[in-house]
């Protein structure tokens, strides 16, 4: 579970902690002071947020496969399933925006936070990732800003690459 520990203060889940964040340090924007953007860009958001993330939650996979829902190979299958569809609903609504160099615009927001880690996991679930060109053009723009390199998976004190790195 994400948290966020500032000033004495624990915040938990990604919207709020990004939420508390925008609310901090107004720049650069998370969010979009526009409403039709901002709206656009927290839609993206809970696409992923509460549309994706949740069918590859470790607890539900366990779930799966200790009740016998899941064996051996569709253990990934499943989870995958389920990022396909909600990636192809998240391409469709990032297209949209053909004038834009990110999701929503051309600055980072909220939007990229939650596609650049979903499609790593998507990697993880073997989704192939073919039909997702808008989503692979902005992650790519993303790997190039220190802030996202700085961030990636594997190079977190708790990544099992990280780990081997190190040993």
């Amino acid at each position: 579970m994400p948290c966020l520990i500032h000033d004495n203060t624990v915040i938990t889940q990604s919207m709020a902690i990004l939420q508390y964040l925008e609310d901090i340090y107004p720049l650069p924007a998370l969010f979009s002071h526009q409403p039709v953007k901002k709206a656009t860009i927290i839609s993206i958001c809970e696409i992923i947020n509460s549309g994706i993330q949740p069918l590859q939650n470790l607890k539900v996979l366990q779930y799966l496969k200790a009740n016998g829902m899941v064996r051996g190979s569709s253990q990934n299958r499943w989870p995958g399933f389920w990022i396909y569809e909600g990636l192809l609903s998240l391409e469709k609504k990032v297209a949209q925006n053909k004038e834009s160099l990110f999701a929503v615009g051309n600055h980072v927001t909220a939007a990229e936070l939650f596609i650049i880690p979903q499609l790593y996991n998507a990697r993880r679930f073997d989704v192939n990732l073919k039909d997702f060109p808008r989503l692979l053009a902005i992650e790519e723009l993303c790997k190039r800003l220190p802030a996202f390199k700085k961030a990636h998976p594997d190079r977190q004190p708790d990544s099992p690459l990280n780990s081997e790195q190190q040993q």
